[in-house]
């Protein structure tokens, strides 16, 4: 993992996005929200700047 970088598990991710692990991985799905780390068991990272920054985005919808 990149130094100085907080990554937060997908249920982490989604409490603070406010929507279920579920909606995350479509998003995913769909390449709205790719999480910044995959590791080969499946398992998503995402950074807390990409969260913040996806949150920032989409406050006006």
């Amino acid at each position: 993992m990149t130094e100085g970088l907080q990554y937060l598990k997908i249920g982490e991710a989604a409490k603070l996005i406010g929507c279920s692990c579920q909606t995350l991985r479509r998003l995913h799905k769909r390449g709205i929200l790719i999480p910044e780390l995959i590791f080969d068991t499946g398992h998503r990272k995402y950074s807390l700047n990409q969260i913040e920054d996806f949150i920032v985005k989409n406050a006006s919808n």
